[in-house]
Formats: structure tokens, sequence, C-alpha cells
């Protein structure tokens, strides 16, 4: 646990950025990802794109997601910000999930992972705007529309603040991108983190018995979750589509 229109393909110019203000026709999905926004990926965008040029575009645009929505989901959402990862911020990165005790909880990578995935066209690196969390997602561009938290931690554990990260990071994948199922792994005994993943919507659809092996030998079963489109549309307040 590094715990399909025929539409021209578009490129990796700087997206425009939008204003989600309220206004007459707005609609709860709109005002979703609060007062400001990344243009929706599509899966060729997805190919094209990776991290570091997301994130190099937002960096020069000063472009990022805001949400000052509170509460929703049972979740509040003051002073949440989100935005794509930058290799400078790969210290903070790794720095969080180095925290003492977090070996057994989350997964780690070298800096030479980090950086071929955030350099690769597989895998999307967010952070908050303290780099104080992140979350890495994968496989935006599945053709199912099965998109993968492959890693997410905060800095201060137990303080609401990775419930809050991850809403952001749920808002954003469902509102700006193709995906219908937004699914996860952890650790069997991650009590804390499936409790948090269950306040966000996600269930339960199964175990994979002993299927990943620590770095000590032993042999963990991991627990999947997942949330679907139609149910965070639900939990939103937003009308299907």
């Amino acid at each position: 646990p590094q715990k399909a229109n025929n539409i021209p393909a578009p490129s990796c110019a700087a997206p425009r950025v939008k204003s989600l203000r309220r206004r007459s026709g707005d609609t709860p999905l709109r005002r979703m990802v609060g007062a400001r926004g990344i243009e929706p990926l599509t899966p060729s965008m997805s190919r094209k794109c990776s991290t570091a040029e997301l994130s190099a575009r937002t960096q020069r645009s000063g472009e990022r997601i805001d949400n000052r929505i509170s509460p929703r989901n049972g979740v509040g959402m003051e002073n949440v910000s989100l935005r794509p990862a930058r290799p400078s911020d790969l210290d903070a990165i790794m720095t969080i999930e180095r925290q003492p005790g977090f070996e057994a909880l989350v997964g780690r990578s070298t800096r030479e992972e980090h950086e071929g995935m955030m350099a690769g066209p597989r895998h999307a690196y967010f952070v908050d705007e303290r780099v104080q969390a992140f979350a890495i997602l994968r496989d935006l561009d599945d053709a199912h529309g099965n998109v993968y938290l492959k890693r997410i931690a905060v800095m201060r554990p137990g303080r609401g603040e990775g419930a809050r990260f991850l809403s952001l990071v749920l808002d954003w994948t469902f509102a700006r991108t193709p995906a219908h199922r937004f699914h996860l792994d952890c650790f069997e005994d991650n009590a804390r983190a499936q409790a948090m993943y269950a306040k966000l919507g996600f269930t339960r659809d199964g175990v994979l018995r002993q299927a990943y092996l620590a770095p000590d030998g032993r042999r963990r079963d991991l627990t999947l979750m997942a949330l679907l489109k139609p149910e965070w549309l639900s939990r939103a307040g937003a009308p299907a589509r």
C-alpha cells in the first residue's frame, strides 16, 4: 500500500481558471471545488500531462483549488486548499511519510521513486498549501473510471486534517475527471484510517489476505474500500448526472 467522443486531445498549456462563485444557474456540482479550480482532466490529458507538468503550469499561473464550504459530508472544510505538488515539495512529502510510527501505517518511497512517479504519466501528486498533507493518485486515465489512492498522509494525524484533505481530493477527482470509482487499500488493523474513510462514505469491498510483505518479513492483510461517484454526489448534495 504505497499507503473514452471524438474530441481533440488537450495540450498541456496553462489551464483557464474558472470562477465558481455562486450566481444564477449555479449548481452544487459547479461550486463543489470552491472559489477556484483547475480545468477538468480528460483521459487523454492525463496521459499527456505528468504531475510535474501540471505542477509547473500551476506554479506559473498561481492557480490553486480552494474550498471554503463548511461543513460538507460531516467534515468542516474551513481554510483547506489543494494544489498539484511540485518537485520542490518532495522533501516535505518524504518527511511526512517518515514520521515516527508511520512505518506501520503508511507506505514510503525513495526520492528516486517519488521523482519517477511525479514525472511519469500514471501518477498525480497533490498537497495542501502548507505541505502538511499529501496524496498520490494513480490511473486517472483508467478506461473503466477506477482511480486509485496510492497514498495519503498528514503531518499531524488525529486532528481531522486527513479527512478534510481527502474530502477535497475526492471533490477534485469526481468533479474534474471522468472517475466513477475511487478506491484504496489500507492495512487491516489500521482502524483509525478505516473510520475516516467510512465517515467520508467509503464502503468496505473486501480483504486481500496476506497481500503485503512488510520489511520485517511479516505478511499483512489489506482492507479494500471504495467510494462511487453517485454516492459522492448524494453525500455532497449535488444532482446525479
